[in-house]
């Protein structure tokens, strides 16, 4: 059986949706299906420079998950190619400078993630590519990480810096397991962690950085003791850029 790379979401509806936020709140199935062409890749990069050079932003990381864009034919090098041909004019353009991060899913066979890994490694090792790093997005609530794993032993093998998602969908334990088994120097999210004092102690303590994104927050809608992990996540002593 083929795993999907999108999950369909047309029995589940909304509710579905709500639980794989960071693939569907992110890119709804309708949108990726417009990202399937080299020209439409471009059009969407640089239509996110222009986002945010208006915003006034001067350096973003731009990540995405080369697998989700080979429905009409383009391979994965191509897709990533493509894009980071993109980030190449649109630096040009605004003057907003800006990396890519190539990211598996936690749905992801053991097989789709190495083969992400291995893209990362490849245009990281380009002199000119944005690429710059290995991500794992997805629903880590109801998707275990084992199949992700090896792409991230493979990366750190050669090098590739690391971020993972974690504490968002699900509490403190995925935090741990995340820093346990892929060994990233950042975290997506990781707001649940300031449900477990002694994993925000080792967070600072490894000077871990996590990448808040309140809003997400909002659309995922994770629980915690508080209610409001984000604002008790921001008085922690953690990195956060």
């Amino acid at each position: 059986m083929t795993t999907p790379l999108v999950p369909d979401v047309s029995a589940g509806g909304l509710d579905h949706a709500r639980r794989l936020p960071k693939v569907e709140l992110h890119a709804p199935p309708r949108q990726v299906a417009l990202m399937q062409t080299a020209e439409q890749l471009r059009l969407v990069t640089l239509d996110a420079f222009e986002q945010l050079r208006r915003d006034g932003v001067v350096y973003a990381e731009l990540r995405f998950a080369p697998l989700f864009h080979t429905q009409r034919g383009l391979t994965p090098e191509q897709v990533v190619a493509a894009v980071d041909a993109a980030v190449a004019e649109g630096r040009t353009q605004t003057g907003v400078e800006v990396r890519l991060i190539l990211c598996t899913l936690r749905h992801f066979t053991p097989e789709q993630a190495l083969e992400t890994a291995a893209l990362a490694v490849r245009f990281a090792a380009m002199r000119d590519s944005a690429v710059v790093a290995l991500d794992v997005a997805g629903d880590e609530a109801n998707y275990p990480l084992a199949p992700s794993v090896p792409a991230f032993a493979y990366a750190a093998d050669h090098g590739l810096a690391l971020t993972a998602h974690a504490g968002e969908a699900a509490g403190p334990a995925s935090v741990r397991e995340v820093l346990a088994e892929l060994r990233p120097t950042r975290l997506g999210h990781g707001v649940r962690s300031i449900e477990d004092p002694a994993l925000v102690a080792q967070l600072a303590r490894d000077r871990i950085h996590m990448e808040v994104c309140p809003t997400s927050n909002v659309q995922t809608n994770p629980s915690s003791a508080s209610g409001k992990p984000a604002s008790r996540s921001a008085s922690a002593p953690t990195p956060a850029p």
